[in-house]
């Protein structure tokens, strides 16, 4: 971890989330995971319309998950994260955060759906367009009724620049603030152990939520950074919103 970035209710940690984040302890950890090979493979080829830019294929520059990564953060995130672990993922990966979840414990809930509105068509012309992502969703299997969740959310693709922050898969940020606020409380400490340009903790931030987050892009951190700077109020490691 070379370098760390605060503001008012937020944190973020430039390097690895192995190197940054291992063992903090946070009430519910929500990201956006890298997806796996097949799904990189797809942007590379022009067959994947996840991500796509004014209906242009996307391009991929960091690194497709592992099993590995997974079981890694299993290991790592999992056992500090006291509330619910919320991961979007392709269909090859959340099979993955499933089972991993599951032998940790952890109740697993079956895949929320993650449905954009008008995904442009399968570029390379050979079958179904891909609009939807899977969120797995699992918490502690002691925790009291939290009352009933949706099934799905239906969002409105990223179009065009974000304050200069826009990435393949980016989120859009109204649909991460209700996801945010179906699977925390006011003050709760949200992480983002892949916070990219910082999406899910600006959702936190303009939900009351307290947020941490590590990056290892330090193009996409600086971005991430510039947006965490607009004035929040909750204190980070207090309980007080």
């Amino acid at each position: 971890m070379s370098r760390v970035e605060k503001g008012t209710g937020w944190e973020l940690r430039l390097g690895r989330w192995q190197d940054c984040l291992a063992g903090v302890a946070v009430d519910h950890t929500i990201t956006d995971a890298p997806y796996g090979p097949r799904t990189h493979a797809g942007y590379r080829s022009g067959g994947c319309s996840a991500g796509s830019i004014n209906d242009q294929p996307g391009i991929i520059e960091y690194a497709a998950l592992t099993e590995s990564d997974v079981a890694e953060f299993g290991a790592k995130i999992v056992p500090s994260t006291r509330g619910w672990v919320v991961v979007f993922g392709c269909h090859q990966t959340q099979a993955w955060w499933a089972k991993m979840l599951d032998e940790a414990g952890r109740l697993v809930f079956a895949p929320v759906a993650w449905i954009r509105r008008d995904a442009p068509p399968r570029f390379s012309g050979d079958g179904p367009q891909r609009s939807a992502e899977w969120i797995t969703a699992a918490r502690r299997r002691e925790t009291t009724r939290c009352g009933s969740l949706p099934g799905y959310y239906l969002v409105n693709r990223v179009e065009g620049p974000v304050n200069g922050s826009l990435m393949p898969g980016q989120k859009n940020l109204a649909g991460m603030r209700s996801l945010i606020r179906d699977y925390s409380a006011p003050g709760d400490l949200i992480c983002d152990p892949f916070s990219g340009t910082g999406t899910t903790l600006v959702a936190a931030l303009s939900e009351g939520r307290r947020a941490i987050g590590a990056e290892m892009d330090e193009g996409r951190f600086n971005l991430a950074v510039k947006r965490l700077r607009s004035g929040y109020t909750p204190d980070l490691f207090s309980g007080a919103a």
